[in-house]
């Protein structure tokens, strides 16, 4: 880990922020204080960093100058070197398809008979300095800060010829997702309503090789950006598909380690609800030690059906 990302970690943003406005201000009295005085004086400087092969030689005025313009600059060079850090971060696909509108799919031909997702939220509370800034949210409200990476495993089974089959993934925050185990083709599309921005991906996996009757392992990686930022907590939801035969639903959270979970519920939702209740149905679930992680799963056997898992950390 590098001493920045240490840095961004364990000292608030805003006091970050505030040395930096300090070390700016300063810049920009060296850099008059060189232009104005140091001019008058034609003496030559010297200017040696320790640890880096890099010395600054010429008139006083002119190395001075150099000083106060990087200092000022301080704040766009830690911007530049600010990395996320506690999770790896999957690059994105290298070709997506731009579209205004993506259906919802369907599966007549797969039988979904597992669902898991692994959410990794170690890293949705590492912010650059910078978002501390006021104001910043209204310049960039879709910012590619606080990643939450989500690995979808599920065994599916093929119940009549399909060459492919098509998984989507929403946000209000910011979005990047792959597939791990197939070819496959990247749609986006972008919707506004009010206020409020909604990018969907859909993930078209190439599953022609799979014979009929067949089950088959198929696995997303999707990077949520900004996505899940509640101060006082969060949620996730899962969804079992259009199907009769049951499926076994499973989610597994990972909190940061000075951010744990105080308390979890799970609520359930009908095909057409918007009110929820507290799960009914037989489940197990696991906190881990020191609530650095909690695992829930169930057998569904209700078509459509939604289950939030909501936190508090």
């Amino acid at each position: 880990m590098t001493l920045l990302g240490i840095l961004t970690m364990t000292i608030p943003g805003i006091l970050i922020v505030l040395c930096f406005i300090l070390l700016m201000i300063f810049g920009v009295f060296v850099l008059i204080y060189s232009l104005i005085r140091l001019t008058l004086r034609n003496t030559p400087s010297q200017l040696s960093l320790p640890g880096i092969k890099l010395q600054l030689r010429g008139p006083a005025w002119l190395v001075s100058a150099v000083v106060g313009s990087l200092m000022i600059a301080s704040p766009i060079i830690a911007a530049a070197l600010q990395k996320p850090d506690n999770v790896t971060i999957p690059p994105p696909p290298a070709s997506v398809q731009q579209v205004r509108t993506i259906p919802d799919p369907t599966y007549e031909a797969f039988r979904f008979v597992r669902d898991v997702s692994m959410l990794d939220l170690r890293a949705t509370i590492s912010a650059p300095w910078y978002t501390a800034l006021p104001g910043w949210q209204m310049i960039n409200k879709k910012q590619r800060i606080k990643p939450a990476v989500l690995k979808n495993y599920m065994v599916v089974r093929k119940v009549s010829p399909a060459n492919e089959i098509h998984l989507t993934y929403g946000t209000t925050g910011r979005l990047d997702v792959r597939c791990l185990t197939h070819h496959a083709q990247f749609r986006q599309a972008v919707r506004t309503e009010g206020d409020t921005v909604t990018e969907t991906w859909e993930v078209i996996a190439d599953v022609s090789s799979v014979p009929v009757g067949q089950e088959f392992e198929i696995i997303v990686e999707a990077t949520y950006w900004n996505a899940f930022r509640g101060a006082q907590g969060d949620d996730y939801t899962t969804y079992a598909h259009n199907q009769t035969e049951p499926e076994e639903l499973s989610v597994l959270l990972l909190f940061p380690e000075d951010k744990p979970f105080k308390n979890i519920t799970v609520t359930e939702y009908g095909p057409d609800s918007t009110t929820g209740n507290p799960f009914q149905g037989q489940s197990l679930n696991w906190p881990g030690p020191q609530n650095q992680t909690y695992y829930w799963t169930t057998i569904s056997q209700r078509p459509n059906w939604y289950y939030k898992v909501a936190w508090s950390w």
